[in-house]
């Protein structure tokens, strides 16, 4: 006898309980969101893909003396035997600061990351960024190295930072290399005067502050006095993102010609680029607009922008101050300030960050941010690591901090800057109420200067 047997489903419900059964064994036995192959290859990725795109785009390889199929033959390995994503960031950080570009920075993934339960911190160290090398001003309370005998009751020896993790300093990117998970060691060389150099270990901190952009109300990120026939016009960033009210750039520009027609009437003009980091370009041609007297041209790699006197213009003779802190668009100004013979400069040589910034992202989600577009020589000027040289240069040195303490040394090096410029300008200043009437102002910048550097975080992307 036959059986003969059958079976039926209603309609809609056997793949409902096989998703049901797949669901059930995933959570019971998740998918790793990353397996060692994936990572592998991600890795892989990012490294071909940041060195590719320098290959390509980043224009200083020969300037600033780097040969860059050898920094792939150095770090590419390593890179990719890396244990982790830290070990791998880092080294990725080492070999963009081969480079030592100040428009070049490097940001991990920390969203990710800390979506994934994973942080870094930061030491809590204080730096003051000079041509001669990074000095430490301050530690962290209980961390601070012990100076050789010959130096233990000099009260403002402090030591040149050499290393971080066997990499000399490279710029913003040293930053990376300073940043890790909490309570994990970072090994940093430091020199003394006499050149000894001692070995250091810093602990990362439980926490750190989070990152933050600084926001400056607009008295203190652009100023304009007059003292009877001299002008002052001090201007602290070409960035609206800086500003404290969330100006846009066309209401930056209204801020900037407001403040323009205010000195106008005088003159001489000191104008203060100390302290300026940049910003956008088109505001820089805004202000280069009012003070250039003939018709020029900027020219790029990519680009060229055309320049003109515009009103309000300003026709007086004119001193510009620079200092070791002016970068980017802060240079932008001076520089071409001076290649057209339109003002003296006074101050420090400046940081040299010359090319106009792009930003890539790979990947591994972080980002790099770089200078690509650069000055051609057609333009007869480049000030790309070089910096700006003033024609009157008055330095602050490594020795100056380390006989009157940082704040002192600034104070007294800026004040000396103003000075050069009153007697340039052949400014009758009897009783300095001119120079520290300017000096007011410097002492606020440095203030927040010292502030802000003060108080390191971990950089991330616009």
């Amino acid at each position: 006898m036959c059986y003969k047997t059958s079976t039926t489903y209603r309609k809609g419900t056997l793949m409902p309980r096989i998703r049901l059964l797949l669901l059930s064994l995933i959570l019971i036995n998740p998918i790793p969101a990353y397996s060692k192959e994936s990572a592998q290859r991600t890795k892989q990725k990012t490294f071909d893909f940041y060195w590719d795109t320098l290959h390509k785009k980043y224009p200083y390889f020969e300037l600033q003396g780097v040969d860059w199929d050898l920094s792939r033959k150095t770090h590419r390995k390593k890179a990719l035997a890396a244990k982790n994503q830290d070990d791998f960031v880092h080294e990725l950080a080492k070999m963009f600061a081969e480079l030592n570009d100040p428009h070049l920075m490097f940001y991990p993934p920390l969203e990710r990351w800390e979506k994934e339960g994973k942080r870094w911190t930061i030491p809590q160290i204080q730096v003051v960024p000079l041509r001669e090398g990074v000095v430490i001003i301050d530690w962290p309370d209980d961390e601070a190295p012990r100076p050789p005998e010959q130096y233990r009751d000099s009260p403002h020896v402090l030591p040149v930072l050499r290393t971080i993790d066997g990499t000399p300093p490279g710029q913003a990117v040293s930053l990376i290399l300073l940043a890790g998970p909490p309570k994990t060691p970072v090994d940093l060389v430091l020199q003394w005067p006499d050149g000894t150099e001692t070995d250091h270990r810093l602990i990362r901190p439980e926490s750190s502050p989070p990152h933050r952009r600084m926001k400056v109300p607009q008295n203190r990120w652009i100023r304009s006095r007059t003292f009877g026939d001299l002008g002052y016009l001090a201007l602290l960033s070409f960035n609206p993102k800086m500003t404290e009210e969330g100006y846009s750039g066309s209401q930056m520009r209204q801020v900037f010609l407001d403040e323009i027609k205010k000195i106008q009437s005088t003159k001489q003009l000191i104008i203060d680029m100390r302290y300026n980091g940049g910003g956008h370009l088109h505001l820089v041609r805004v202000l280069l607009n009012r003070f250039l007297n003939e018709p020029a041209t900027i020219s790029m790699k990519t680009m060229t922008f055309d320049l003109e006197p515009l009103d309000p213009h300003y026709h007086g003779e004119v001193i510009v101050l620079t200092n070791e802190f002016s970068g980017s668009g802060g240079e932008w100004f001076p520089a071409f300030m001076q290649h057209y013979g339109r003002a003296k400069l006074v101050g420090g040589v400046t940081s040299g960050a010359e090319g106009a910034v792009t930003k890539v992202q790979g990947p591994d989600g972080s980002t790099l941010k770089f200078g690509f577009n650069n000055l051609t020589e057609k333009q007869g000027f480049q000030f790309q690591r070089n910096g700006v040289r003033p024609d009157h240069i008055i330095p602050l040195t490594i020795k100056e901090i380390r006989t009157l303490g940082a704040e002192e040394a600034i104070k007294k090096t800026e004040r000396s800057r103003v000075r050069k410029a009153l007697d340039l300008l052949r400014v009758r200043d009897p009783d300095a109420n001119i120079e520290m009437g300017i000096s007011e102002w410097t002492d606020d910048l440095l203030d927040l200067f010292l502030r802000e550097s003060g108080k390191l975080s971990i950089p991330r992307p616009d």
